[in-house]
């Protein structure tokens, strides 16, 4: 059976962020999603340390995907806003130049695209 980069990449889900960050499961959808993104926005290395599994990058790209679903729900709520747009480009970005990995381009776009279409097409 073939590995695939899907496989490879573990994003965090509600119930993982929900656990290890205690956030209130009663939020709304906007509310929780904004909730997901920061927590993993402020989380520490001492916070990554205690999630059993959770590598640097798959903590990066859990954080791009939480944003794209707070973007996409914004824009079910209030339409399209450019800033928005901005700062998912922005963190797109911070996590090309920071990750800090030892990084391959090609793994890099691909598990971009992975992430954009799990976020479109849920």
């Amino acid at each position: 059976m073939k590995c695939t980069l899907r496989d490879k990449m573990k994003i965090l889900t509600e119930r993982d962020i929900e656990n290890f960050f205690g956030i209130d499961k009663n939020l709304n959808v906007y509310e929780r999603y904004l909730s997901f993104y920061k927590a993993l926005e402020n989380c520490t290395d001492i916070h990554l340390k205690k999630m059993m599994g959770i590598s640097p990058s798959d903590l990066l790209y859990s954080k791009y995907y939480w944003f794209l679903k707070l973007k996409k729900e914004n824009e079910l709520l209030n339409g399209v806003d450019v800033g928005y747009d901005q700062q998912a480009y922005k963190l797109f970005i911070n996590i090309y130049e920071y990750s800090g990995l030892d990084f391959d381009p090609n793994v890099f776009t691909k598990c971009i695209k992975i992430i954009e279409n799990l976020v479109q097409n849920e």
